[in-house]
């Protein structure tokens, strides 16, 4: 296959890509086509002390990411990869969306403060972040990718995170332009700037375009 071949049909599959997520309506993400579990009695929960630290929670406890009442049922999500969600230290785990992934997928998803002692295996991680070098998901060789790394942060803090020597490394990819159900003021820019993604919205598009990528890869 010619270098031209390869282009043309690598911008055939994220176009393909594209339009199976605005027909699922992936845009923004549709509620209506999420297979969801009842979270009626979670709705109805009382604040309760954490039973490790004793500090005052509803249904879970961020600080330890437990949940606070033994007999509650939370719903849980099978991972395909592991997770990894760096937060900056400025950021606050009662705001962060990354600690209801932890809290629903425990054994694949993690919450780790940024600087990390340890480092990733550039070889079988990548980190989500539109740079000018990321590709696509859907052009990841997942046979040897296992780690994604999300960063938990506001877009102005990513660069110091990113220039990290640990995380330099690291291969960066992208999603397509997907944009955020909730609206945040952020203090540069535009006042609603709709691509800028809450943490669980950006793990929820990443594995979205995941799931096209593997479909079609198979289909082939």
């Amino acid at each position: 296959m010619t270098e031209n071949a390869e282009k043309k049909e690598s911008e055939t599959g994220r176009n393909e890509i594209k339009e199976e997520k605005e027909e699922k309506g992936q845009k923004a993400i549709d509620f209506t086509h999420l297979h969801t579990d009842d979270i009626t009695p979670l709705l109805r929960c009382k604040r309760v002390p954490c039973p490790k630290c004793g500090k005052t929670r509803a249904v879970y406890c961020y600080d330890c990411l437990i949940k606070v009442e033994e007999d509650l049922h939370i719903p849980h999500v099978d991972l395909p990869l592991d997770v990894y969600m760096l937060q900056h230290p400025n950021e606050r785990k009662s705001k962060s969306t990354a600690v209801h992934l932890c809290m629903v997928s425990p054994e694949k998803a993690k919450l780790e403060k940024w600087p990390r002692e340890e480092t990733f295996d550039p070889t079988s991680t990548v980190i989500l972040f539109p740079s000018e070098t990321a590709i696509p998901v859907d052009e990841v060789d997942f046979d040897k990718v296992k780690t994604v790394v999300f960063l938990d942060c506001t877009w102005p803090q990513t660069h110091s995170m990113l220039i990290d020597e640990k995380l330099r490394g690291i291969p960066r990819v992208k999603i397509e332009g997907s944009e955020s159900r909730f609206w945040r003021y952020h203090r540069f820019g535009k006042p609603q700037v709709k691509s800028l993604l809450s943490t669980i919205e950006a793990v929820y598009y990443f594995f979205v375009e995941f799931a096209i990528a593997k479909e079609r890869r198979e289909r082939r």
